[in-house]
């Protein structure tokens, strides 16, 4: 059992890898989040930032760059709640994982079971 163990610690590790993978694209990112408004049947951007307690609306409608960068950082953002959720249930899994190796099993019970008479 104590291969599965091994698997789900080898797993929460790719886990924890691709979290910093996508940390460091999340900070590279810029500052700020993308708004959007229709007017009649045209889309409007905006790069929304917070600025001195205020927030400051700059149109980027023209510029697909930043909006791109924006939305990208909004779907990094997700991601890495959904990723930190998943790590803490996989590190609580592989914590709690009970194995069946007789030894270990033997090791846990009461000290009267532990040596039973040879039949």
């Amino acid at each position: 059992m104590e291969f599965y163990v091994d698997k789900l610690d080898e797993i929460l590790q790719a886990m924890k890898q691709q979290r910093e993978i996508l940390q460091k694209e999340y900070d590279s990112c810029p500052d700020g989040r993308l708004n959007m408004t229709k007017q009649g049947d045209r889309y409007r951007y905006f790069h929304a930032r917070n600025v001195n307690g205020r927030t400051v609306y700059k149109g980027i409608t023209g510029d697909k760059d930043v909006q791109m960068r924006l939305a990208r950082k909004e779907f990094l953002g997700q991601t890495l709640e959904g990723i930190d959720r998943d790590i803490g249930l996989m590190g609580s899994m592989v914590r709690k994982f009970t194995t069946f190796d007789p030894a270990s099993v033997i090791g846990e019970m009461k000290r009267a079971y532990r040596s039973l008479p040879e039949k």
